[in-house]
């Protein structure tokens, strides 16, 4: 080999090197967002399971609350309706005249 040959042949191997590192590098910076994607559909899953479970408290949640003013009122709600078909009984009575 010539020194010109010898020296474009460093050149090349040089730049196989450069190349094979760059590949290593780049492929475990894959590997790493591999990993972080999985981790963060992980945690969507969970926070999805979460937000499920959460959004059926919040039902119950309202459905009680629903029912515990309703049972909690029933005396007054009664009154204010008896009152109230007595302000249409008056009406009715007063347009009968």
């Amino acid at each position: 080999m010539t020194k010109e040959e010898e020296r474009l042949f460093h050149q090349f191997e040089a730049k196989v090197r450069t190349l094979v590192g760059k590949y290593r590098a780049l492929k475990q910076e894959n590997d790493e967002l591999y990993a972080l994607v999985d981790e963060r559909e992980a945690q969507i899953k969970s926070l999805t399971a979460d937000n499920v479970r959460i959004q059926q408290q919040l039902g119950d949640f309202k459905a009680g609350k629903m029912l515990e003013l309703s049972s909690g009122d029933i005396e007054s709600a009664r009154s204010r309706i008896a009152a109230m078909i007595r302000e249409v009984d008056k009406c009715i009575a007063l347009l009968n005249v």
